[in-house]
């Protein structure tokens, strides 16, 4: 409601402000043009200082944290499950080699899981063909002893992924028999019974992936038994004195036949040395020991009747002894 001072009012004539009423206009009006001027100068003047305030305030206070994320297990996962499970995980997938084949799996992780990295990092892993590797010592055994296996899974399982199960190997020696399971990665099994070649494979599933193992021949052999040794037949009685009879006749008849070599020469050496010759001269017959026919020649000896002994072999009457001319016959 305007405000009327000092006004007055005469008949005939019009309303005229008085002093007091410009005064209040000029003044109201000098607080208008302050108040609108006010914020075009401290849009010129003051944002400079306020500008510094800010930057020494943003100094002082402390950058925000970064956000990190843990890296999932991401061996044994089909290709699709590992780019879920990144997703997940706020983290992007970078595959390093992929084989393009059904049924393959993340086969190697360079991060380890469980490591802390930023959020929307990348995170790289190979896609392969999942490989299960028996090997056996020895490869040659006998019945019942020992044989020593040894498997080898690519990729190995991961410790941290606490969902999955344990891994479970069924082992046969050959196709078609009952199998037996087996939780270790080396075990012993004994050679069976029936000595033969065995073609031993073992098998597993492991996220849903079938495997089966290489075949290893193994070669069972029988166990020797060592042969005992051949005992002498003990001869009986009968034969034995039989033997014993045998024995005595043989050494009578050596012994007779060595002595009589020995009494034989003996016999021909005393032969050999008295050795006689029997001559006559005329009527008297003399006896004389030759020893060698030569020595007859010194002899008046007319003829050689008879020689006796070995030496009538080797002596000849006609080529030894010398006739003398006219000597009598008797």
């Amino acid at each position: 409601m305007p405000i009327y001072l000092n006004a007055t009012t005469d008949c005939g004539h019009g309303w005229r402000p008085g002093l007091v009423t410009r005064s209040l206009l000029v003044a109201l009006g000098m607080v208008a043009l302050a108040a609108f001027s006010l914020p075009l100068w401290a849009q010129t003047k003051v944002p400079s200082k306020i500008s510094a305030q800010k930057a020494q305030i943003s100094q002082t206070k402390p950058a925000a944290a970064i956000v990190e994320t843990s890296v999932p297990a991401l061996l044994w996962l089909p290709r699709e499950s590992a780019v879920e499970v990144l997703r997940r995980a706020r983290l992007q997938p970078e595959i390093t080699a992929d084989d393009n084949q059904p049924g393959s799996v993340v086969i190697e992780q360079p991060t380890a899981p469980g490591t802390n990295v930023p959020v929307y990092s990348k995170v790289r892993y190979t896609i392969g063909q999942p490989v299960l590797k028996l090997e056996a010592s020895p490869r040659a055994t006998h019945v019942r002893k020992n044989v020593h296996f040894k498997v080898t899974l690519t990729p190995p399982t991961s410790p941290v992924n606490t969902e999955q199960p344990p891994v479970v190997y069924e082992f046969v020696w050959k196709r078609g028999e009952p199998a037996s399971k087996e939780t270790q990665d080396n075990f012993d099994k004994q050679a069976p019974n029936t000595p033969g070649v065995y073609a031993a494979v073992i098998s597993t599933i492991v996220n849903d992936v079938h495997l089966e193992s290489n075949f290893v021949e193994i070669k069972v052999e029988p166990i020797v038994k060592p042969t005992p040794p051949t005992p002498t037949p003990t001869p009986s009685p009968v034969q034995q004195t039989k033997l014993s009879r045998a024995v005595l006749l043989l050494a009578v008849i050596l012994g007779t036949l060595a002595v009589a070599y020995v009494f034989h020469k003996l016999k021909k050496g005393r032969v050999v040395a008295s050795a006689k010759v029997k001559v006559s001269t005329g009527n008297r017959q003399v006896h004389a020991k030759i020893l060698q026919p030569q020595s007859l020649k010194s002899k008046c000896l007319t003829r050689v009747r008879w020689v006796r002994g070995p030496l009538f072999k080797t002596m000849s009457p006609q080529e030894k002894i010398l006739k003398k001319k006219g000597a009598a016959h008797g």
